[in-house]
C-alpha cells in the first residue's frame, strides 16, 4: 500500500464517529493489520476487552459436548428414529440439526475469549430454548386432552422428546453466557 492510500484510510477511520470503533476494521479488508497497527499507535480505537479465556474454554468445551448432542439425535430423528425415546420426525430432527451447527459455530472464537462466538451460543440457547418450550407447550396438551377424555392415552416417556431434556441440559450455559455477558461492553 502506497503512503498516499494509507494515509487516506487513516484519515476515513479517524473521521468515523467513536461509537463505530468496533466496526473500523472492516472497511479495509485488505489491509486491516497495517490500518490496526496504525491505528493502534495513534490511540484511535477502544478494543473491547475480550474475556477471561478460562471461562471462554469453559463455555466452549460445554458448548461442544450439547453441539454434538443435539447433532447426533437431530441425525437420528431425521433417519427414522431410536424406539420411543428419539421418535423418527424429519423437521424436528432437521431443527436440531440448526441448533447444534449454530453451537458448533461458536465453539472455536467463545475458545479463545472473543465476542463473536458468544453470538452464536446465545443464538444457539435462542433456538434451543424455542424449540424445547415449544415441544413442552405440546406434551402438557397432549395431558390435558387426556385429562379431559379426548385422548385415550397418555405417556409422559413418549411425549418427553428429545428436545426438551435437551433444552433442560443448555440452561446452565444459558447461565455461564449471562455470567460472561454481564461482563461485556457493547
Amino acid at each position: 500500500m502506497a503512503r498516499d492510500e494509507f494515509m487516506e484510510v487513516a484519515s476515513v477511520y479517524d473521521a468515523l464517529p467513536e461509537p463505530t470503533g468496533i466496526h473500523r476494521f472492516r472497511l479495509d479488508h485488505s489491509n486491516r493489520a497495517l490500518v490496526r497497527l496504525y491505528m493502534n499507535v495513534l490511540g484511535g480505537i477502544k478494543k473491547m476487552a475480550d474475556f477471561d479465556i478460562g471461562k471462554g474454554k469453559t463455555i466452549g468445551l460445554y458448548a461442544v459436548v450439547l453441539g454434538v448432542l443435539y447433532l447426533v439425535i437431530g441425525m437420528i430423528e431425521v433417519f427414522g428414529g431410536a424406539g420411543d425415546a428419539i421418535p423418527g420426525d424429519l423437521l424436528g430432527g432437521l431443527a436440531l440439526v440448526v441448533i447444534a451447527v449454530t453451537f458448533l459455530n461458536g465453539v472455536k472464537r467463545s475458545f479463545f475469549g472473543e465476542h463473536i462466538g458468544l453470538s452464536f451460543l446465545i443464538g444457539g440457547l435462542f433456538l434451543a430454548a424455542v424449540f424445547g418450550i415449544l415441544y413442552l407447550l405440546l406434551m402438557g396438551a397432549n395431558g390435558l386432552m387426556f385429562l379431559l377424555g379426548e385422548a385415550e392415552e397418555f405417556s409422559a416417556v413418549t411425549e418427553f422428546r428429545p428436545a426438551i431434556w435437551l433444552f433442560i441440559l443448555s440452561l446452565p450455559l444459558a447461565y455461564l453466557v449471562r455470567v460472561v455477558t454481564k461482563e461485556v461492553s457493547f
